[in-house]
């Protein structure tokens, strides 16, 4: 996690499986595909990171609790939009379809 799969990494990497947590393959990506998802996946991350502003990064120094709370959802509403975002290009780039992640959510 966090760490780039290349680097100090000694296994084969012309393939990568994506387990659930039963352990079954859920997806697998050849070497191009890997590349492409890890790109994709860092656009995102950048993205992201770019609509949070540098205030709600930080810690607020002083101000009233409906001030903190506004912050607060406003980074929510950031990292949900983010979110929708990565399922949305998941879904585009067929790692799943709308139906199947739709049936996760609804649980």
């Amino acid at each position: 996690r966090g760490q780039d799969l290349a680097a100090g990494s000694t296994g084969d990497l012309s393939s990568l499986r994506i387990m659930n947590n039963s352990g079954n393959a859920v997806v697998t990506l050849g070497a191009r595909a890997q590349a492409q998802a890890a790109a994709d996946a860092a656009r995102v991350a950048r993205a992201a990171a770019a609509a949070v502003p540098a205030r709600a990064q930080a810690p607020p120094r002083r101000g009233s609790a409906v001030k903190v709370l506004r912050g607060v959802e406003e980074t929510q509403r950031k990292s949900v939009a983010a979110l929708k975002a990565m399922v949305e290009l998941l879904i585009e780039k067929g790692v799943f379809s709308r139906d199947e992640y739709l049936s996760r959510v609804k649980r």
